[in-house]
Protein backbone atom coordinates (compact mmCIF):
# COMPACT_ATOMS: atom_id res chain seq x y z
CA UNK A 1 0.00 0.00 0.00
CA UNK A 2 1.49 3.32 -1.10
CA UNK A 3 1.25 6.22 1.34
CA UNK A 4 -0.78 9.17 0.16
CA UNK A 5 1.30 12.33 0.04
CA UNK A 6 -0.26 15.69 0.87
CA UNK A 7 2.77 17.88 0.14
CA UNK A 8 5.64 18.02 -2.36
CA UNK A 9 9.08 19.56 -1.89
CA UNK A 10 9.42 23.14 -3.05
CA UNK A 11 11.25 23.69 -6.33
CA UNK A 12 13.32 26.47 -4.75
CA UNK A 13 14.15 27.06 -1.13
CA UNK A 14 13.38 24.81 1.82
CA UNK A 15 10.11 23.15 2.77
CA UNK A 16 7.04 21.81 1.01
CA UNK A 17 3.81 22.98 -0.58
CA UNK A 18 0.36 21.36 -0.47
CA UNK A 19 -0.57 19.20 -3.46
CA UNK A 20 -4.10 18.00 -2.68
CA UNK A 21 -7.12 19.00 -0.61
CA UNK A 22 -5.81 17.26 2.51
CA UNK A 23 -2.60 19.30 2.43
CA UNK A 24 -4.54 22.51 1.88
CA UNK A 25 -6.98 21.58 4.67
CA UNK A 26 -4.11 20.88 7.09
CA UNK A 27 -2.48 24.20 6.17
CA UNK A 28 -5.78 26.05 6.58
CA UNK A 29 -6.43 24.46 9.98
CA UNK A 30 -2.91 25.40 11.08
CA UNK A 31 -3.35 29.03 9.97
CA UNK A 32 -6.81 29.23 11.57
CA UNK A 33 -5.39 27.85 14.83
CA UNK A 34 -2.61 30.43 14.85
CA UNK A 35 -5.01 33.30 14.10
CA UNK A 36 -7.47 32.18 16.79
CA UNK A 37 -4.66 31.86 19.31
CA UNK A 38 -3.45 35.38 18.47
CA UNK A 39 -6.94 36.78 18.99
CA UNK A 40 -7.35 34.88 22.27
CA UNK A 41 -3.94 36.09 23.42
CA UNK A 42 -4.79 39.71 22.63
CA UNK A 43 -8.07 39.37 24.54
CA UNK A 44 -6.23 37.84 27.50
CA UNK A 45 -3.68 40.66 27.50
CA UNK A 46 -6.38 43.34 27.43
CA UNK A 47 -8.23 41.76 30.36
CA UNK A 48 -5.24 41.00 32.58
CA UNK A 49 -2.77 42.68 34.86
CA UNK A 50 0.91 42.95 33.91
CA UNK A 51 1.82 39.96 36.09
CA UNK A 52 -0.72 37.66 34.49
CA UNK A 53 0.12 39.03 31.03
CA UNK A 54 3.58 37.49 31.32
CA UNK A 55 2.07 34.10 32.21
CA UNK A 56 -0.45 34.39 29.38
CA UNK A 57 2.33 35.18 26.92
CA UNK A 58 4.39 32.20 28.10
CA UNK A 59 1.40 29.88 27.71
CA UNK A 60 0.64 31.31 24.27
CA UNK A 61 4.23 30.90 23.09
CA UNK A 62 4.25 27.32 24.36
CA UNK A 63 1.04 26.60 22.44
CA UNK A 64 2.48 28.21 19.32
CA UNK A 65 5.67 26.11 19.50
CA UNK A 66 3.72 22.87 19.99
CA UNK A 67 1.15 23.70 17.29
CA UNK A 68 3.87 24.65 14.77
CA UNK A 69 6.00 21.63 15.61
CA UNK A 70 3.02 19.33 15.14
CA UNK A 71 2.19 20.87 11.78
CA UNK A 72 5.80 20.66 10.58
CA UNK A 73 6.01 17.01 11.68
CA UNK A 74 2.80 16.23 9.78
CA UNK A 75 4.00 18.08 6.69
CA UNK A 76 7.34 16.26 6.71
CA UNK A 77 5.68 12.88 7.18
CA UNK A 78 3.25 13.52 4.32
CA UNK A 79 5.78 15.00 1.85
CA UNK A 80 6.70 13.06 -1.29
CA UNK A 81 10.47 13.44 -1.05
CA UNK A 82 12.93 15.02 1.31
CA UNK A 83 13.14 18.53 2.67
CA UNK A 84 16.42 20.10 1.63
CA UNK A 85 17.64 23.42 0.30
CA UNK A 86 17.23 23.73 -3.46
Amino acid sequence: MDPEFWFKPKARGYGAIPTNWKGWAATGIYIAGVLLSVLAHIAALLASSPATAIAATAIWLGFLVLWSGGFLALARAKTDGEWRWR
